[in-house]
């Protein structure tokens, strides 16, 4: 899934098609799939599927090679690694282990989706290893550095759940709390009275204080889903 899809509050109404990924809220083509290691018919949950022409529409013609003819009209919010607002087309897909093509192309595209993580937020009360947006308590983080615009050309990303811990939710010690109290201070609440994360640092600062905890769905078992994200 390519993040910043457009910047915040610009219209590209003029540019409907642009040089890089973002610009260009259309599925990949199979051939740019397999250019970039991924094996297209193994892809799960695909935006058809999910959205039944809510998430997506074919049209005549497609923008480039590199896409296909199905355009993704869907479009969510969330934050960059700083914090900067960003919007981005649902996701084309999700990756099993079986989308890996085998051999250099395939283990290059491995190392890239567990590289680039993709930060979500479950409900406290919801299941903690769903990414569907009903269950979320606020918009993702997206671990945007690491040359992502440069290295990541599909977008993949490992799914990563960021839940709070019991000192979070019922309070801990004065330390833990005065950095609970700052954070809400900084950002906002989210769904759940719980402050909004919005920055790579915070979570990790976060996780560091006992204040949440990190989970990913198993990369060996793959219980609970797919543990990667197009």
């Amino acid at each position: 899934m390519s993040v910043l899809a457009f910047a915040p509050g610009e219209a590209r109404a003029e540019e409907p098609y642009g040089d890089s990924p973002g610009d260009q809220p259309y599925d990949f083509s199979k051939k740019f799939y397999k250019k970039n290691g991924i094996k297209k018919k193994n892809l799960v949950l695909t935006i058809q599927e999910r959205g039944g022409g809510v998430g997506a529409v074919v049209e005549d013609s497609k923008p480039d090679s590199s896409r296909s003819k199905v355009r993704i009209i869907a479009t969510n919010g969330g934050y960059d690694a700083g914090g900067a607002l960003l919007y981005y087309p649902d996701p084309p897909a999700f990756l099993p282990v079986e989308g890996f093509r085998k051999g250099k192309k395939g283990k290059q595209a491995r190392a890239i989706a567990d590289e680039f993580r993709a930060f979500i937020f479950p409900r406290a009360d919801g299941d903690p290893f769903s990414p569907g947006p009903p269950n979320r308590r606020q918009d993702n983080v997206f671990d945007t550095g690491l040359g992502y615009l440069s290295e990541n050309p599909l977008g993949l990303w490992t799914i990563e759940f960021v839940q709070y811990t019991e000192a979070a939710l019922i309070g801990g010690t004065p330390a833990q709390n005065a950095l609970m109290l700052t954070m809400a201070d900084r950002n906002g609440l989210d769904e759940d009275g719980t402050p909004i994360i919005r920055r790579k640092h915070e979570i990790f600062a976060l996780e560091e204080a006992g204040l949440v905890t990190l989970y990913s769905r198993d990369k060996e078992t793959f219980e609970n889903g797919p543990p990667w994200v197009i």
